[in-house]
């Protein structure tokens, strides 16, 4: 085995992930204090995106074109390039609610692989004017 075979190859692919004008700043500072963010089945057609206690479930989306990804350098609102993608996930925020217990349907799904909690409703949010 030689030492070019033993070479780690790695791909760094960027994704946007919208979530509209949903987000506010208190969002994010409240998801910072309760723990972060969690995205989950990003390989999936459905992803599931948590804020804090907020939950927003994603779409993929055809990019027409290819979307710039910049960062701002400090407080001079100057900005620089870090990548380009063609690849976008749409999120809308959605409420989960604990499933009843009493309407299982043991006869179909085993007890043990079914989810506790389920998708009920869709909130379509809209943030406060100002």
């Amino acid at each position: 085995m030689s030492s070019s075979d033993d070479e780690l190859l790695t791909e760094t692919q960027y994704i946007i992930l919208d979530v509209g004008d949903t987000v506010s700043d208190d969002i994010i500072e409240s998801a910072q204090a309760s723990g972060g963010c969690s995205l989950v089945g990003l390989d999936t057609p459905t992803p599931f995106l948590q804020l804090g206690t907020d939950v927003y479930q994603g779409q993929h989306d055809e990019t027409i074109g290819t979307r710039g990804v910049a960062i701002e350098e400090d407080d001079d609102y100057k900005l620089q390039y870090v990548a380009s993608t063609t690849k976008t996930i749409q999120f809308r925020k959605v409420e989960l609610t604990k499933k009843d217990p009493t309407a299982r349907d043991t006869a179909t799904k085993p007890e043990a692989t079914e989810p506790e909690w389920e998708l009920t409703q869709f909130k379509h949010y809209t943030p406060p004017t100002q």
